[in-house]
């Protein structure tokens, strides 16, 4: 029962993969401010079982670490990609189209253009079950507005039995913090349930 809350999801993202692995063959980077791009680097992430890390200036080093084979960009975030490993850019609909080749899945959960609550809770579930991917209705990310986030639905439908490991605490008003505790979780077999930060027993 550690806490992990560095006060950036970046440096949420560092200390996870710093825990988690020892090398990565893939490891996937995203921007933090379009929740489009950042579910599906999450899908993605999961489901090549790497790292999800963001921009941050200590990304090069941690790159440097996890010695990858191939870095999956998705968006446009400035990124130094190692030597001898390879880039991949990828659009929204790339990375789900490939986490989606990975898992051997062919379901999809269709998201709305505008993140909402929704596109929150159908992530974290795709990634959790690992059977479906979940999809913005556009093709490709052309917005980081975000619908109003009904923090109380996003509780109440993460309130789910698992038979995980263990589970994960995030707070419903941090949806990128879900989307990387998800795909890390994914990996450890840990289940992210969403809480109400400022009433943990509530």
């Amino acid at each position: 029962s550690t806490p992990v809350n560095t006060g950036s999801v970046a440096t949420d993202a560092l200390s996870l993969s710093g825990e988690t692995f020892v090398c990565a063959h893939d490891v996937v980077v995203v921007g933090p401010d379009d929740l489009n791009e950042v579910g599906a680097a999450a899908q993605l992430a999961a489901a090549v079982s790497g790292p999800l890390l963001f921009p941050e200036p200590r990304l090069d080093a941690e790159l440097g670490r996890l010695k990858p084979q191939r870095v999956h960009v998705v968006g446009s975030p400035e990124v130094d990609v190692p030597s001898g490993a390879d880039r991949v850019d990828h659009g929204v609909a790339s990375a789900i189209d490939l986490a989606s080749e990975i898992l051997g899945v062919d379901a999809q959960v269709e998201l709305p253009a505008a993140p909402d609550s929704s596109t929150i809770v159908e992530t974290v579930l795709a990634i959790r079950d690992g059977t479906r991917v979940a999809v913005p209705q556009t093709a490709m990310s052309t917005t980081t507005s975000v619908a109003a986030l009904d923090e109380a639905e996003i509780v109440n439908e993460l309130a789910l039995s698992s038979q995980s490991a263990s589970v994960w605490l995030v707070d419903a008003s941090q949806p990128q913090t879900m989307f990387l505790a998800s795909a890390v979780g994914r990996t450890l077999d840990a289940a992210v349930v969403a809480i109400d930060g400022d009433d943990v027993l509530g």
